[in-house]
């Protein structure tokens, strides 16, 4: 005897039809699978979100989308303790620093003292304004080399040079104008300001006092 089955013909196994199954409905809170091959589904509501695999996202303080960091590179401008500047062959010789000093130095009194000593030798008043002037002209024409090349005669010679203490870039005419002021200011009482280059050693840029106002650096480029 076969089970009645309105709508179609008759089961001839005499078992009554089987009901489709519906979908089991997630519990509040929980999401529902995700088709096959779609990875893992989104957090829950108030759930955090799981940390990426190992390496993929932008290292931490990097926003997603900027170009990779270089290794080495300071994220807030400034270069790190140990980090060279553009255009640097190596960590900062020192007494290179100071050998370029006494070069310029000795030429500046030189040449000016040459004029000076004539011109008292001679009583001429004419002269020795015109060792004074001679003296105003290397000194305007040493900033104009450090603003615009970043080297005097004795930075060149000895192989350092001037540059921008956060770019390496030149750091032109008014910003070496005021570093030699500083600069001058700060030698008044033994040279100190030359001399206060060494208590920079700890981070390995010796930065003068003159430096550090106007945010330069010697670095070496030989």
């Amino acid at each position: 005897m076969s089970t009645w089955n309105p709508g179609g013909p008759p089961d001839p196994s005499g078992q009554p039809p089987q009901q489709p199954q519906q979908p089991q409905q997630p519990n509040y809170g929980q999401q529902p699978p995700p088709p096959p091959g779609y990875g893992p589904p989104p957090p829950a509501y108030g759930q955090q979100q799981p940390p990426p695999p190992p390496g993929y996202g932008p290292p931490p303080g990097q926003p997603y989308g900027a170009y990779p960091i270089a290794p080495g590179a300071n994220v807030y401008g400034a270069p790190q303790a140990g980090a060279l500047l553009p255009g640097a062959v190596g960590p900062l010789n020192i007494g290179n620093r100071v050998l370029a000093y006494i070069i310029d130095v000795v030429i500046v009194f030189v040449v000016a003292g040459i004029l000076e000593v004539i011109a008292i030798s001679a009583n001429s008043g004419a002269l020795l304004g015109l060792a004074y002037l001679v003296g105003i002209g290397i000194f305007f024409y040493f900033v104009y080399l450090t603003g615009s090349s970043g080297q005097t005669p004795g930075k060149k010679f000895m192989g350092v040079k001037v540059v921008d203490a956060n770019t390496g870039a030149i750091i032109g005419f008014g910003r070496a104008f005021g570093r030699y002021i500083v600069q001058f200011l700060s030698n008044i009482v033994c040279y100190a300001g030359l001399w206060s280059a060494f208590l920079d050693s700890g981070s390995g840029r010796y930065q003068a006092w003159h430096d550090k106002a106007l945010s330069t650096q010697v670095i070496s480029i030989k």
